[in-house]
Formats: C-alpha cells, sequence, structure tokens
C-alpha cells in the first residue's frame, strides 16, 4: 500500500512491505528504471541471514549495509543495543522511519561504509579502540560488478573487507554472520578464498557455499539495470580469471580465550529454514570434537527430516536434515538409520561401535547430533 510520506528525494509515494511481523517503508521500483539510491524491502537474501542468525542473548549488536533497517530491527529482539551502519543516507532515513513505526527506540543509525562509524565512535574516551559487538550481521551490496551503479548491489571485493572489518570489532564469544560472493579461479577449490578470509581474522568459523554460477549466468542473473554493460561486465570477471562466482555465508566466532589454531569448517549449503542459527550455533559449539567425548557423551539425534535417495554406485542413502536447518544436510548409508534412530540422549554408545562412533563425530560437527552431557 502507499504511504504519503517518505525521505527526501523518492520519486513516489513509498510502498510498504511486511516481514518478520514488522512494517518496512522502501522505494516503489518504476518501470522507468533504478535510481543509483534506491532503498529496497527485505529482500529472500534477507531471510537467508535472518534464518543463519544465532538466537541467543546479546549486549550489543551491529548490522553492516543495513538498507530499509530490516535486519537491524530484528536484532533488537536478541540484543539489548543495536548500532547499524549504511553509507546510503536514503537508506537510513527510511530505517529510522521503519523503527518509529515498528515502536523501536534501541538502534543507532550512523552513515559510513562498513565498520567505520563504530570505529570513530569507540575512539572516543573512556574506549581507547573501536567498540566491540557480540552480534554482527551484514546483507551487504555483495555483487562483483565493474563498476558502483547500484549503491544496493554494487560492491566489488567488499565481502573481503567486510568479514576482516567484522572480525576485528568482535567481542569474547561474539559472532559475525556475512553473506558473501567470491571469484573462483581456475585450479583451486570453490572455498578456498572465503577460507583465506577467515583464517586471516585470527579467529575460527564456519563457511557455507551456496552455490556456483558461470560468469555468463552471474552477469544474467546481476546486469539488468538499463545502463549495465553486459560485455564490460563479462570483461571484468574475465580479468579476474573467473571460471565461475560463488555465494554463501562467512561466519565468524571469536572464541572466549585465544587458540593457537582456531577451527575452519567448510560445508555445502542449502537453503535455510526456522531457525538455522540454533544448527550454526551447534556446528560452532562442536569443535574439533574426539572420540574420547562421543563416548563420554550421551549423542542425540536432532534431524527431523530422513529422505531416501539414490546415489548411483554407493546405491541408496539417506539425507539427513534438521527442523530448524542453516541449509547444510548430510548423506548417511540406509544401514545407519536404525542407529540414528537410537540415539535419543538415554545412552552412551559402546567402544565396540566403531562405525558409530565415526558417524556420530561427523554429525555432531554437522549441527545434527547434539552430545548430551557435554
Amino acid at each position: 500500500r502507499d504511504m504519503t510520506e517518505h525521505p527526501r528525494g523518492s520519486d513516489t509515494a513509498a510502498a510498504v512491505t511486511t516481514w518478520a511481523g514488522m512494517e518496512f517503508r522502501h522505494d516503489r521500483v518504476s518501470s522507468a528504471g533504478l535510481r543509483h539510491d534506491i532503498v529496497l524491502p527485505p529482500s529472500p537474501t534477507t531471510t537467508t541471514l535472518a534464518r543463519l542468525m544465532v538466537r541467543r542473548r546479546y549486549g550489543r549488536a551491529l548490522d553492516l549495509g543495513t538498507g530499509c533497517g530490516a535486519l537491524a530491527l530484528l536484532a533488537t529482539r536478541v540484543a539489548d543495543d543495536v548500532f547499524a551502519t549504511d553509507v546510503n543516507p536514503r537508506a537510513l532515513a527510511y530505517a529510522r522511519a521503519n523503527a518509529h513505526i515498528n515502536g523501536i527506540s534501541n538502534v543507532t543509525w550512523l552513515e559510513g561504509a562498513l565498520t567505520d562509524p563504530v570505529r570513530v565512535l569507540g575512539a572516543d574516551p573512556p574506549l581507547a579502540g573501536p567498540m566491540s559487538f557480540d552480534l554482527v550481521v551484514g546483507n551487504l551490496p555483495f555483487v562483483i560488478s565493474p563498476r558502483a551503479a547500484l549503491t544496493f548491489r554494487d560492491g566489488g571485493d567488499i565481502s573481503g573487507d567486510a568479514v576482516a572489518a567484522a572480525a576485528e570489532i568482535l567481542a569474547p564469544d561474539g559472532i559475525a554472520e556475512l553473506l558473501v560472493n567470491w571469484v573462483v579461479t581456475d585450479g583451486v577449490r570453490a572455498d578456498d578464498t572465503p577460507v583465506s578470509w577467515l583464517r586471516s581474522t585470527g579467529h575460527g568459523g564456519l563457511v557455507l557455499l551456496h552455490s556456483l554460477q558461470t560468469p555468463e549466468a552471474y552477469v544474467t542473473t546481476w546486469a539488468k539495470h538499463r545502463d549495465d554493460d553486459r560485455d564490460e561486465w563479462r570483461d571484468h570477471l574475465c580479468e579476474r580469471g573467473a571460471v565461475a562466482v560463488a555465494n554463501g555465508a562467512v561466519i565468524v566466532h571469536r572464541p572466549t580465550r585465544p587458540k593457537p589454531r582456531p577451527l575452519i569448517r567448510s560445508a555445502p549449503m542449502g537453503s535455510p529454514r526456522g531457525r538455522g542459527g540454533d544448527q550454526v550455533e551447534r556446528m560452532l559449539g562442536a569443535g574439533s570434537v574426539t572420540d574420547t567425548e562421543i563416548l563420554a557423551g550421551f549423542p542425540r539425534f536432532v534431524a527431523s527430516t530422513i529422505q531416501e535417495e539414490d546415489a548411483g554406485e554407493r546405491g541408496r542413502v539417506v539425507r539427513i536434515r534438521a527442523h530448524d536447518s542453516c541449509g547444510v544436510t548430510a548423506i548417511v548409508p540406509i544401514d545407519q538409520v536404525d542407529l540414528l534412530r537410537r540415539l535419543d540422549g538415554s545412552r552412551r554408545l559402546d567402544d565396540q561401535e566403531v562405525t558409530a562412533v565415526a558417524l556420530v563425530r561427523h554429525l555432531v560437527r554437522l549441527g545434527l547430533v547434539e552430545l548430551d552431557g557435554r
């Protein structure tokens, strides 16, 4: 529906979208094309990151590239104080209006790139450095384009910069969750680039690979603006040696105590559903779980979906998925299904069940089995 009040510079009356039980004003998309600083409603990627968000209680949270403010306002449900940054002043105007519409007052809106605005705040006495945050989220302009034609879309190399910046301001036991794109070049693993970003932070975490696109498919997906030159996009990706462009999520976890070799785990990721952050939290908490810990614990199978599939030469297998899923699933031999159903948290495994121990260890690391009593 139309709203008559809207930030200065809007071409038409604002539109309103309902998302996560809240109302959000944003620009109306015109058939005449998109203005460079257009502010869009919550999108499918917003929902993806919302589902990945670990829902524990936080003192202070930060939303990078807040747009219309959706993730910042969602974060107020789990954080005492929320900060949100964006380089687009029109986005911040909408975000402030949306906070008012939804009766939310514990968000501080700051203009600037990534964590720059909170570094300025943190430099004032009595703090000696940047502010620290227990939760950082970012649905940033991750598209790898030749030039910045659209503020909400075109970020160039922002993904790697965002991972580094978010990691620097995490408080102990803090979590940063960012949606990212990266170029995949010939002769390297698809996840090499985000794993290197994460390793450079000195913290542990997860790399969740959602999908790979050929350069041509990537250009077709994103180069839709009236001023986009698709040949320029193709040349840009070719110059970077792209054989594919990947998208997914990087989740950084700063441990309470520094570790000499922080654990980094990578996994393919489907579409998250429900409170997928619950599975993310289990994966982060699993660490490098050992057989000794497996045998000492009371494993409980938390996945709710068991779907039989044909794996070709491997025969029939089952894919298991949590009800509240971050999109990470597991393939298990069909003859292990009865074992999974017996993992109800009431018994320990026998140390003679070698196959069972290996399977449970794998599923604990994927957040599909919990070790009660650990």
